[in-house]
């Protein structure tokens, strides 16, 4: 493969051999004198050190390592990338933002090439088409992060995406829905955990772009609040007061995080593999598994609104897995749901974090990555990371979801929090069925796996569910009935896939003002579908 420059490009492939066996690179943890004549310093300082053409490639054991940048902790993933540059043959760059830039602090990541590291790629000197390099391990943390961070270096240098090429075409379609969806901005606030909200005028954002909203009429507040809705007494669960800081956005604007083509290329790759082939998992497919309450389904019900207070958790998935719960109303073919999730595939990361879904027939989608949810709040993303998580056995974390259909002019407005703010709406005029009431409420706990790997861990990961201390949990379940009355639910049935060692539920009943009425879930997974 050729470069501009008409040299050819450089293609690594790599392997893993035994420690002690003949190797290019040998990669470690070291600390302060460990025989190469560079000591390190302790914590702070020099992270790592990487030579070329020697292979050597070492880590600080000092400093405190962590795949999810956080502050205080060190990414081993963007250090790998930069390191494996200085490997390749590339030197320190002094552009700010690039890999290869001399200095990265503590909670910060770059595992994303800038044009500055590929141009220097693309400008090293001709080599032979294929050079193996062949790893020597001391770390089984260190092989898994080193080949995903080889991975990615190759897969840009190539210009694959995916583990494909991206053809012209595709990559055109993509700049045209980044500029669909990322509206120009007032300012931009970037998060601790590299999230970019852009600040965008209220009559600007994505959901006014819905062709059945052109003529909308705008509302920036609910008219009307459930009657009787009511907060349970203090009892050892932290909810969350959550929010961009600085107090988000200015008056007029709302927080819509930005849209990558990293973004848009992860949620391809998960359509074309897996959406239209979702079912009970099994070794020939993926597949979702559930464990939640549900309203009885042989009934002719008519819901205005659901609510429940879910205990945040942070499960561990992999690659196209996802974990969540929710709260849901639905119709046969039209659904919204919220809550939180762990999904790599629509965040490219493993955070616990806010989420919305609405489908209306064909239409629909996550958050605002289509027209139709309409933001109010100008401080609460509807797609926020949170930054603590519940602790089975420890501190529980928790978050206040309501959904409700106002009663003077038929929107669904989404409230959040012990104060119960609205976020946003679903205007009614995007569904049919949905725009009059729905006939089937849930709460509970939903996992998707592909075929290849065992189900995901739901909720706190364990069984059996049968205390709250320990169980992730949904409680002060409610409706909210024909006279927009909240009101607990009595005729419900526990629904669930497979057998309970993998997941389960448990309807708890009512206990007093605090717990209401209440269920636990979840489970261990590592269900394979056979």
């Amino acid at each position: 493969m050729l470069s501009r420059h008409g040299k050819k490009r450089l293609t690594s492939s790599f392997r893993k051999v035994e420690i002690g066996a003949i190797s290019d690179i040998v990669i470690g943890f070291h600390g302060t004198n460990h025989g190469d004549n560079i000591s390190f310093d302790g914590t702070g300082g020099i992270f790592d050190h990487a030579y070329s053409p020697s292979g050597r490639f070492h880590y600080d054991a000092d400093e405190n390592w962590g795949v999810f940048p956080s502050p205080g902790v060190m990414d081993l993933e963007s250090i790998a990338v930069h390191g494996i540059g200085h490997l390749l043959g590339l030197h320190y760059s002094s552009e700010r933002d690039v890999v290869m830039h001399s200095c990265l602090s503590s909670g910060a990541e770059k595992r994303t090439l800038h044009y500055d590291d590929t141009r220097g790629i693309n400008e090293l000197p001709p080599i032979d088409d294929v050079r193996a390099k062949v790893l020597s391990m001391d770390s089984g943390v260190v092989s898994l992060v080193l080949l995903l961070a080889c991975s990615l270096i190759v897969s840009y240098i190539n210009g694959v995406e995916g583990g494909r090429r991206l053809s012209r075409k595709e990559d055109m379609e993509f700049e045209r829905q980044l500029k669909l969806l990322n509206k120009p901005a007032v300012m931009s606030i970037k998060t601790e955990y590299g999230d970019i909200y852009d600040c965008v005028d209220f009559y600007k954002q994505p959901a006014f772009d819905h062709p059945l909203l052109k003529n909308h009429t705008f509302e920036t507040s609910p008219s009307s609040f459930p009657k009787g809705m009511k907060n349970g007494a203090s009892s050892g669960a932290k909810s969350l007061n959550i929010g961009l800081k600085g107090g988000g956005c200015p008056s007029g604007t709302v927080p819509i995080r930005r849209t990558t083509k990293d973004d848009l290329i992860r949620a391809k790759s998960f359509s074309e593999k897996y959406v239209g082939n979702m079912g009970i998992l099994t070794k020939e497919r993926p597949g979702h598994h559930y464990d939640y309450l549900g309203s009885n389904e042989g009934k002719s019900n008519k819901f205005y609104g659901v609510g429940g207070v879910l205990s945040v958790y942070n499960p561990s998935v992999l690659g196209f897995q996802l974990s969540s719960a929710h709260v849901r109303i639905r119709t046969e073919f039209e659904s919204i749901r919220v809550g939180w999730m762990v999904n790599p595939t629509l965040y490219g990361d493993n955070l616990t974090r806010l989420y919305t879904q609405w489908d209306a027939g064909e239409a629909g989608c996550y958050n605002t990555r289509c027209p139709g949810f309409v933001v109010v709040s100008s401080e609460i993303p509807i797609d926020l990371a949170f930054q603590k998580t519940s602790v089975s056995g420890g501190e529980q974390i928790e978050m206040d979801f309501l959904i409700y259909k106002d009663e003077k002019n038929g929107n669904w407005w989404l409230n959040l929090g012990k104060l119960s703010t609205p976020i946003g709406y679903w205007p009614k005029s995007i569904f049919n069925n949905l725009a009059c009431f729905g006939d089937y409420v849930s709460w509970g706990g939903e996992v998707v796996s592909p075929p290849d790997l065992p189900s995901p861990p739901m909720g706190a990961g364990l069984v059996p569910v049968d205390d709250p201390r320990y169980a992730a949990y949904c409680r002060q379940i409610i409706v909210v009935n024909e006279a927009h009355q909240s009101v607990h639910v009595d005729d419900t049935k526990m629904y669930g896939d497979v057998p309970v060692d993998y997941y389960d539920i448990n309807d708890a009943g009512v206990k007093g003002d605090y717990w209401g009425h209440y269920l636990m879930y979840g489970g261990p997974g590592g269900f394979k579908g056979d």
